[in-house]
């Protein structure tokens, strides 16, 4: 009769390997012959590991401006799958979308006059 333990390891083993089994899946299916013409997407990404550290540690993230749980969440887990979040193209949207969101503030302050 097996102790919990080694049902333990048991368990543990399993889940490595069946996470193992994913991955090869994923890059079987993203490794397409690139003379067929086929588009090879990396979906590797979406087994990344969240981001170092606890939610609260994100609450003071400059991209966190309203001190967001849910933000603060959301970027510990972009920081897992793309690393840190310093990239010039992060402050290039995302001040895109803060000009979009003043232009339609704008128009409906004129609207409202």
């Amino acid at each position: 009769m097996p102790n919990l333990e080694q049902e333990a390891l048991h368990s543990a083993y399993e889940e490595k390997e069946a996470e193992k089994n994913v991955f090869e899946e994923v890059e079987e299916s993203t490794s397409g012959d690139p003379q067929s013409g086929g588009v090879n997407v990396d979906f590797s990404f979406l087994l990344a590991k969240t981001g170092d550290g606890s939610i609260a540690d994100y609450l003071d993230h400059p991209l966190n401006a309203k001190k967001s749980e849910g933000m603060a969440q959301v970027l510990r887990g972009f920081t897992g799958i793309f690393g840190s979040l310093d990239y010039g193209l992060v402050d290039v949207g995302l001040g895109s979308l803060k000009i979009i969101q003043e232009k339609k503030g704008a128009v409906t302050r004129e609207q409202s006059i």
